[in-house]
């Protein structure tokens, strides 16, 4: 894979899609989240491939450090039933509904919409699977497929009902995280 030229850097199209970060008083209120950090990647390769400009999202701090937190544990969870090489991650964000969308800054020129949702799905070689589920707002809790989240919480599930909450938000009929399931190789 090529790596990013200092043109690409500087293209205004590429500076503008990026997460953006707010301040209130000095002090950060948001940060960068990353969807698949450089510590879950096994290889350079791997780790060029991911930073594109849809892996950082702009989420408020408390949440930030709850999410990492939840990673950490899933990872401590599965590392003992996986081998890195077979530890298969595949994560995403969910929008709010048009009108509830909150953004960054709340107005101007190079706005980006927070996500309401972030989430993980884990799955070794079919030996085990897990997920988490973020609610990245800081107020109000959110119900979806039975399962209620609070303000800036974090759960984790099984991947089966991640997809059952990401079909549900997405309004799709079926929705497979991973091929066969998670199911070991036959």
């Amino acid at each position: 894979m090529a790596e990013l030229t200092e043109a690409v850097r500087k293209d205004a199209a590429v500076l503008r899609s990026q997460a953006v970060v707010a301040e209130e008083a000095g002090r950060r209120t948001h940060v960068k989240v990353l969807l698949n950090a450089a510590n879950m990647q096994g290889s350079r390769g791997s780790r060029s491939a991911t930073y594109t400009v849809t892996n950082a999202l702009a989420v408020p701090r408390p949440f930030y450090h709850l999410w990492k937190v939840g990673l950490k544990g899933v990872l401590g969870r599965l590392k003992g039933q996986c081998q890195a090489a077979d530890l298969h991650l595949v994560s995403g964000a969910v929008r709010s509904p048009r009108r509830e969308e909150k953004w960054l800054p709340a107005k101007g020129k190079g706005r980006a919409a927070m996500p309401l949702l972030l989430w993980a799905a884990f799955c070794c070689g079919g030996r085990a699977s897990e997920a988490l589920l973020g609610h990245a707002r800081g107020s109000g809790s959110l119900t979806v497929s039975g399962l209620t989240l609070g303000p800036y919480e974090t759960k984790n599930m099984p991947v089966a009902q991640l997809e059952e909450v990401l079909i549900s938000r997405m309004g799709r009929s079926r929705l497979h995280i991973f091929k066969d399931g998670c199911a070991p190789p036959t």
